[in-house]
């Protein structure tokens, strides 16, 4: 709804107020765990908490100002919304693209477990086999992601324009729409 008419302060507020968030909860929660002299792990695992609190508090300001403004726009135009068809749209729209990046990390996973252990069981030491897993995941694996990495930022900028149509029920314009961004 927003990016479809224009308006992109609030999307532009969202992102500053993560990042300063993330920065300021992630260096509190590690300095808060190094003043309790914690390892490393858990200093870091502090760290990555704050980071998420972080992105909460962005993805809950976005979420009320969606939420403010869409019953603003129903109130004044005196709409009837059928709420129900609107989260099922959103959700056959977001599972595949949800399922595509599970499958990058599920897959990256995969590599990582076969990859090392084909290298132990060849009698490659533990450094060199981190050496060969390092080149093959910042040399190949790029180029392999790229078209995946492709689709998810074209798909986020249709998705609005694409939920308000489909919502509308209006197939003919979506098919037309489609057509001619693609």
């Amino acid at each position: 709804y927003l990016s479809s008419k224009g308006v992109l302060i609030p999307i532009a507020v969202s992102q500053a107020l993560e990042a300063v968030m993330k920065l300021v909860f992630g260096v509190l929660f590690a300095v808060l765990g190094s003043q309790l002299n914690l390892d490393i792990k858990h200093i870091s695992a502090l760290a990555i908490t704050g980071i998420t609190i972080g992105s909460a508090v962005s993805s809950i300001f976005m979420y009320l100002y969606i939420k403010i403004k869409f019953n603003e726009l129903i109130t004044r135009q005196n709409i009837s919304i059928n709420k129900r068809l609107i989260n099922v749209n959103i959700f056959k729209i977001a599972l595949p693209i949800t399922l595509g990046a599970a499958v990058l990390t599920c897959g990256n996973l995969i590599d990582v477990g076969l990859i090392m252990n084909s290298f132990s069981s060849k009698g490659i030491t533990s450094s060199e086999a981190n050496e060969l897993y390092g080149n093959y995941s910042t040399l190949a694996v790029p180029m392999i992601n790229l078209i995946t990495s492709l689709v998810a930022p074209i798909t986020v900028a249709m998705l609005p324009r694409l939920i308000e149509l489909r919502t509308a029920e209006k197939s003919i314009a979506i098919k037309r729409k489609v057509e001619r961004d693609c």
